[in-house]
């Protein structure tokens, strides 16, 4: 019996699958979308959050159309979740959730974060939890939670992502993998245990937060419940998985120093493995546990927001129509080599460029965008391959560019389904 397994990529705005075969072939894929809205607190306070009863009835969508692509005599011995995580939420000893989760789409929570933990707090989260503080982040959602609704943290039964609740939803189990925990902030990344120090001024016991386990560990199997929600058998395995980017670089094949991947979704992330942490931690770089204990460290550099800046331009000045990033692609192709001397920072805001020609501004824009990722990286690593994921992993124009940019070969692995593939990859057990 032919055996497959399904990897989940949970990103920012919606939830991707596919049906993996154990000769590393896509059999099916699948797509459904997620939003998020106004959400309050019992005193009022807002906040950008999620509805996790929805979150999760969009994964089982995800779940029913590949369970439901099993070819004939085939077997699904695995799942695993790969997510772009960083949104807390508070569930009962029953696993409910007792709020909509937070997203890290909310403006930051500074304010809130000096109160809890201090003025002078936050200098040493790097070197801790291996991501500069950001407080839009858990550490922010909390203190926010703290400041408005402390009642709930403290009677509630588990603090977790929405991540860990969507496994717990397919499992009955709770438990976080230590990719996955790093934007959590709780984690100790060097010890691999939750850090008590953050835990405290937040009045959150240990105990509260799920087990820590190692990248691709085995959580759970399927409970019936959960069968009946995504058509998968009951008892299949659950596997956890990591961050998003980490596990899209396990697909790719990166996997030493020297090697790039460059991973296009909302925001333009750089991966590259290195062997000592402290080099990621220095250069203000976020650190991922990646191969670790037994492999390199991840470090990750990001365009913020890219994709929507690139959009920006391109429906300005190449086109508005469906078909925009394909002109961007012709256009590109067809204009000097030097953009005729025109450059500038597409992350800022935009100079008026109605006086260059369509050609012209498409490829200043590609070069513009690959320089800005390589001026990140500078000096931290010797780039001697670079991996592509993501949708714009499609255009030849833009894996043309980077390579000239970066001077070096481009590979395009599994391109927009990368993340998906990676835990899938974790599920195949």
């Amino acid at each position: 019996m032919k055996r497959y397994s399904i990897g989940l990529d949970l990103g920012t705005s919606s939830a991707k699958g596919v049906l993996f075969s154990e000769s590393g072939e896509i059999v099916a894929k699948s797509t459904a979308p997620f939003s998020y809205g106004k959400s309050y607190l019992p005193d009022g306070a807002e906040y950008i959050g999620i509805d996790p009863e929805k979150l999760y009835a969009t994964v089982c969508r995800v779940l029913r159309v590949l369970s439901s692509a099993l070819p004939l005599g085939g077997e699904i011995v695995g799942v695993a979740m790969a997510s772009a995580s960083g949104n807390a939420l508070l569930c009962d000893r029953e696993g409910n959730a007792l709020l909509d989760g937070y997203s890290w789409l909310n403006s930051p929570f500074k304010k809130e974060v000096a109160e809890v933990f201090g003025e002078d707090f936050g200098s040493e989260v790097r070197e801790v939890a291996g991501w500069g503080i950001s407080y839009s982040f858990p550490l922010g959602q909390l203190s926010h939670l703290k400041l408005h609704a402390p009642h709930l943290i403290e009677n509630c039964a588990t603090v977790c992502m929405t991540t860990e609740y969507l496994l717990y939803r397919l499992t009955g189990k709770w438990g976080i993998d230590v990719s996955t925990a790093t934007p959590f902030y709780f984690l100790d990344q060097k010890a691999r245990r939750w850090n008590k120090d953050y835990l405290r001024p937040l009045g959150i016991d240990e105990a509260k937060l799920p087990p820590l386990m190692e990248c691709g560990d085995l959580l759970g199997t399927v409970t019936r419940k959960a069968s009946a929600d995504t058509g998968l058998a009951e008892g299949v395995k659950v596997y956890v998985g990591s961050f998003d980017h980490p596990t899209a670089a396990r697909a790719s094949g990166v996997s030493k120093e020297g090697d790039l991947l460059i991973s296009c979704g909302t925001s333009w992330v750089c991966f590259f493995p290195k062997t000592e942490r402290c080099e990621i931690v220095k250069g203000g770089f976020l650190c991922d546990p990646f191969l670790t204990p037994t492999g390199a460290w991840g470090a990750m550099s990001s365009l913020a927001r890219a994709s929507e800046k690139i959009k920006d331009i391109v429906e300005k000045y190449i086109s508005s129509g469906e078909d925009k990033f394909t002109l961007l692609d012709e256009y590109a192709a067809r204009a000097e080599k030097n953009a005729g001397g025109l450059s500038f920072n597409p992350m800022a805001e935009c100079p008026d460029l109605s006086a260059y020609s369509k050609e012209n501004i498409a490829r200043a824009l590609m070069v513009d965008i690959a320089e800005a990722l390589k001026r990140n990286i500078s000096g931290a690593t010797t780039v001697k391959r670079v991996f592509m994921c993501g949708g714009p992993s499609t255009s030849k124009m833009w894996q043309k560019v980077l390579s000239e940019v970066f001077n070096a070969p481009v590979t395009v692995t599994y391109g927009p389904h990368s993340g998906a593939v990676g835990a899938a990859m974790y599920a195949l057990k």
